[in-house]
């Protein structure tokens, strides 16, 4: 079991690292009193995902976790938080560096859809005061409750990789963020719920390209059409978000803003990355599980 333990630490220290040397920005790598750093960039970034994949649901955790690993060697929280946070940046360039690296630029379909990112139980919605910039109440039709929190709006491809992702107050209707998600891949076919329905989105999902096809509620008109293949296709980002939601999406324990970010942007990087590995096992897997097996087998 130890063993196992550290292997897949290393490994996946190994992809973090290739990431961050192709794609951090030089004035990062090589920014001021970097060589004074107890660890470098790297090795942080690895050990708050090595804490997500192992549950752990606060910050003191991962960094607990952290500490056993590296002792005496490690920074000290507030500095292993604080440089995490102000990595924001160059986890996006890596992740795209990621997708592009192994999303065809042929693939021709993408899955819309969102995920409530609750910041408190319903019982404490009006005194809830974490992230208060931007979080604010929100309906979880799912669920059939209201939340305080945010919102994670993604496009997935139907191999399971995120390719993008939006993060927005609890309120925000899914419809009004369809475009940017757009902004970095260009996608033939977009397939989303309800949410997405609407004369004026379709028309701008067209404007750039993108044909977009939402599935109606079983009380609105289907205009003769047969909408179970869609639905089946569909099922592909439910898959990813139950996947996320294993790694803690919807029971964050942050209360600020900059670390809520860097928590969901190390999720969204470590799916995709066992998504990567998973593929050289099985292609076109939604089992994110067969990669962590193939790091810990390496």
């Amino acid at each position: 079991m130890q063993n196992n333990f550290i292997t897949t630490f290393n490994e996946l220290l190994a992809r973090v690292s290739d990431l961050y040397e192709s794609f951090a920005p030089s004035e990062v790598k090589n920014r001021k009193n970097v060589h004074l750093s107890k660890q470098p960039d790297t090795v942080l970034l690895t050990c708050y995902m090595f804490g997500i994949l192992h549950s752990c649901t606060t910050l003191v955790g991962i960094y607990r976790l952290s500490k056993s690993i590296f002792g005496a060697q490690f920074p000290s929280r507030t500095r292993f938080i604080r440089t995490c946070n102000n990595l924001k940046q160059t986890l996006e360039l890596m992740n795209q560096g990621l997708l592009k690296a192994h999303v065809s630029p042929n693939d021709s379909l993408g899955i819309i859809d969102s995920l409530p990112v609750p910041l408190c139980q319903p019982i404490r919605n009006f005194r809830a005061k974490g992230a208060r910039e931007l979080a604010n109440i929100g309906f979880n039709a799912t669920k059939q409750l209201h939340f305080y929190g945010l919102k994670f709006h993604a496009i997935v491809n139907q191999a399971g990789y995120i390719l993008n992702f939006v993060l927005t107050s609890a309120s925000f209707h899914d419809a009004k963020v369809c475009e940017d998600l757009l902004c970095d891949f260009h996608i033939p076919t977009l397939i989303g719920d309800a949410g997405y329905i609407g004369r004026a989105l379709t028309f701008r999902c067209k404007e750039v390209g993108t044909n977009l096809i939402a599935i109606p509620r079983r009380n609105m008109s289907k205009n003769g059409m047969d909408y179970r293949p869609i639905k089946a296709v569909r099922k592909t980002v439910e898959t990813v978000f139950s996947g996320l939601q294993l790694f803690g999406i919807e029971h964050l324990k942050a209360h600020q803003l900059p670390s809520i970010m860097t928590r969901i942007q190390l999720t969204v990087l470590l799916y995709n990355l066992l998504e990567v590995e998973a593929h050289k096992v099985e292609p076109m897997t939604l089992k994110f599980s067969i990669g962590i097996n193939a790091l810990m087998a390496i």
